[in-house]
């Protein structure tokens, strides 16, 4: 507890004057301090403000590095009853006549009726296959009803094509029975479901046998409901088959997902929507010069002022800002659309983006796919921006190391300062005890003096010395 007494002996006022002496002690380191929290505290705030301007810049640009974002091609059909259709940007534009002459159908096997799914089948192995598929049952005492039977070959490991369920339906005599039914997972006449069976102990699993001749027709001991087909169009005239109801690779890029069964042609239309293309473009734009105008904000020097941005010099700023504008300024001289500058878009000298309208919408109609190819390519611009920004943002990037340098720093200014307030409470701890010294001696002299005063003036012919 710091000592408070007022001068006794000398009539001071110790504890303000030592609390004035310790004050202007440490005004200078104090002052010092709050000068660096200060200048800290501004750093990390222009940084926070940098890497949000950033942050933007990396989402416009991974939208074109995303080249179905960067060039959205619209398909459409004109009777989505009969099939719809999605495109992705490698589709051109175009129109088609389109017959969906048949469509595809999974396999569907039914076993003879059986007064109940607990009724025992009989023992055995069972391999099915189906497609490229093929995978063993092995049935016993434990699971030979048709209800284990139907569990052992849903829960079999290596079972990746067929689905078995039991139905219960009526016997033709008043009663109902229980059939197992296989049904293939995928359609077309390459996924047909095959059954071979080894008999075990208990006979009778080979009523559950499916297998085809020669010819490919099949027979066994279950019965075919519904036969594995193919789907049939027609594009323009020319025929494709398939195995399933969606189709991807009759037209690039484009997919064409089966409905019904058409009489007539329907029309597909597939258009490049140049509005979303252009409206990414132009948010990339705007996207970079404002973060072209927070970097100069932040790291410019004004003569006239005197005073410079709060990131003025600072290396991570203009690193991250000289990898940035590197990529940007990529230029291909072996490709005539081999830079930003040659489908339209533009960084003058003074740094700011812009676009030559004419220019982007003569290539955007002519050849979209150098935009994608420039931009949205594996090692396209608008890609290695996202990844380099991702990069740099991220945990353990360049600017994390930033802000924990700066956040270290103000700690440290916290424990200077920690120790400030203990060195000056020491120091007046220590005034405060000598001026109160001092006072006690002041108080006793002034004691003595008055004593021996008092003393002169009871001898007897004293008389005081008058001054003047």
């Amino acid at each position: 507890m710091a000592i408070s007494l007022s001068g006794i002996g000398s009539g001071l006022d110790i504890k303000g004057l030592v609390s004035q002496l310790v004050q202007a002690e440490g005004a200078a380191k104090n002052n010092a301090l709050n000068r660096r929290e200060s200048n800290y505290q501004t750093e990390l705030s222009a940084l926070g403000t940098l890497k949000s301007s950033l942050s933007s810049f990396k989402d416009a640009a991974a939208k074109l590095a995303d080249a179905d974002d960067l060039l959205k091609v619209n398909a459409t059909s004109s009777d989505e009853a009969m099939f719809t259709a999605s495109a992705s940007s490698s589709a051109s534009a175009g129109n088609y006549a389109v017959e969906v002459l048949n469509l595809a159908k999974a396999q569907k096997l039914s076993s003879a009726g059986f007064s109940s799914a607990s009724d025992s089948v009989g023992t055995g192995t069972m391999t099915i296959g189906s497609g490229a598929n093929s995978f063993d049952v092995n049935i016993d005492t434990d699971n030979n009803s048709l209800a284990g039977i139907r569990d052992a070959i849903n829960n079999a490991a290596d079972n990746s094509s067929v689905t078995a369920t039991i139905v219960n339906v009526d016997d033709g005599a008043g009663g109902t029975e229980a059939r197992l039914v296989l049904t293939a997972k995928n359609s077309g006449t390459d996924n047909q479901i095959s059954i071979d069976v080894t008999e075990g102990a208990e006979p009778g699993l080979s009523q559950l046998s499916y297998s085809y001749d020669a010819g490919g027709v099949g027979s066994g001991g279950m019965n075919q409901l519904v036969a594995a087909d193919d789907a049939q169009i027609r594009v323009d005239g020319m025929l494709a088959t398939r195995s399933s109801n969606s189709i991807s690779d009759v037209i690039p890029g484009v997919t064409l997902d089966l409905k019904a069964e058409t009489t007539t042609a329907v029309g597909l239309s597939l258009d490049v929507d140049k509005d979303a293309t252009r409206e990414s473009v132009q948010a990339f734009v705007n996207a970079y010069n404002k973060l072209a105008d927070t970097y100069d904000r932040l790291t410019s020097y004004n003569a006239e002022s005197e005073s410079g941005g709060a990131l003025q010099g600072d290396f991570s700023a203009r690193q991250i800002m000289s990898e940035v504008r590197n990529i940007l300024r990529t230029n291909d001289s072996s490709n005539p659309y081999g830079s930003l500058f040659s489908i339209g878009m533009e960084i003058d000298q003074y740094g700011k983006m812009s676009i030559d309208g004419d220019k982007f919408d003569e290539v955007l109609s002519a050849r979209p796919e150098a935009l994608s190819n420039l931009l949205s390519s594996a090692d396209g611009i608008a890609g290695q921006l996202e990844s380099t920004l991702k990069q740099s943002l991220e945990l353990g990037g360049i600017f994390d190391s930033r802000t924990n340098s700066l956040n270290q720093s103000l700690k440290k200014v916290e424990d200077e300062r920690l120790d400030l307030e203990d060195r000056l409470q020491t120091l007046e701890t220590r005034m405060l005890n000598q001026f109160i010294t001092m006072d006690t001696l002041v108080a006793q002299y002034n004691n003595t003096g008055n004593y021996l005063a008092g003393q002169l003036a009871a001898l007897p012919g004293f008389a005081p010395q008058k001054s003047g």
